[in-house]
């Protein structure tokens, strides 16, 4: 793992990077004779940065910058795992005269040589991603109304089989060994609310969720749990606000704990809710930028209280460091 600070950049002739000290000299990793690099990501830990462009995904060791796996294949996304050991990749899935039923685009290979370890059918991108604990000893994937959880790094078969009619996404918690959660949301039908629950993994018993909310105005729903996976936001919105009030479609805010307390989360300003963050660095904090533009900007704690007001801007992203010693307030 590199002990350097760098900084990353991709322009549309090269790849580089500028150490964080002077003279502040910059690298160039791939000029032009790599042609159309997309995306660039590192790894969580910083042990390695990978590129893709049209044709191949290229695993680099940040250490001393030498290449520790090619991928061929036109990969359109791309991840690493919580520890740095997994890479997971996504292809567009096609389906051809040859081939009617098409081939699995979705791969996990080790992240330190390439080596393929399993595939799937992930035919859209959205929702493709698998995730991993933050021990990364579970691995689940959704595949429509079922997800299936794997242990230990064995891909061979699935441990754990999680299925409801009308699941739309799923998020495990960054909870460690043995106190696992997952968090569910599934839409209603027939007069029937949609509903986000949270599970204790593995389960027992009569099954019952830890916790369940409900609401009749939510189309899909985005998970934020804080570093000790014991507390989680849920994002629920509607595409259309029908009220008119919104461009982004009515949201509610709502919390959760592993204690089974939940309730709805209310701001100071009305507006749509921009971005919220929990502080990487204290599992207690996080910060919310919400309302009608300019947006407002708010450090509350895990019971949402309001900790500290930074006041409003032109802000719809939050940036924390790994230390979460300091904040970032940006436009996209």
């Amino acid at each position: 793992m590199s002990v350097t600070p760098y900084i990353t950049g991709l322009t549309n002739k090269n790849l580089f990077l500028v150490e964080f000290q002077e003279p502040y000299t910059e690298k160039v990793l791939r000029d032009e004779s790599t042609p159309n690099i997309r995306s660039i990501v590192y790894s969580p830990k910083g042990t390695y940065l990978a590129y893709r462009t049209d044709k191949k995904a290229e695993i680099i060791k940040c250490a001393d910058w030498s290449v520790a796996a090619t991928i061929n294949g036109n990969v359109k996304d791309m991840f690493f795992s919580p520890l740095d050991n997994y890479f997971a990749v996504w292809e567009m899935f096609l389906i051809t005269k040859d081939d009617p039923q098409g081939k699995p685009n979705m791969h996990i290979y080790k992240s330190a040589n390439g080596e393929k370890l399993t595939s799937f059918v992930q035919k859209h991108q959205t929702g493709w991603e698998p995730q991993w604990s933050s021990d990364e000893k579970l691995f689940a994937v959704q595949f429509g109304g079922k997800i299936w959880i794997y242990h230990d790094g064995d891909f061979t078969k699935y441990n754990y089989q999680y299925q409801a009619e009308k699941l739309k996404c799923f998020s495990l918690s960054p909870s460690p060994a043995p106190n696992y959660y997952y968090s569910v949301f599934t839409l209603g039908k027939s007069g029937q609310p949609s509903l986000w629950r949270v599970y204790k993994y593995p389960l027992s018993g009569s099954q019952e969720p830890i916790l369940s909310r409900s609401s009749f105005q939510a189309d899909k729903a985005t998970f934020y749990w804080n570093r000790r996976g014991t507390n989680v936001f849920t994002m629920t919105q509607t595409d259309v606000d029908k009220t008119g009030g919104s461009y982004y479609g009515r949201q509610t805010l709502s919390y959760g704990d592993i204690k089974g307390n939940a309730g709805n989360v209310g701001f100071s300003k009305e507006g749509p809710i921009h971005a919220i963050a929990w502080n990487p660095g204290n599992w207690n904090e996080w910060v919310a930028v919400y309302g009608h533009a300019p947006a407002k900007a708010t450090l509350f704690n895990a019971k949402c209280d309001p900790l500290f007001e930074f006041g409003t801007g032109a802000w719809n992203a939050i940036y924390f460091p790994p230390e979460g010693n300091n904040i970032l307030f940006n436009m996209i």
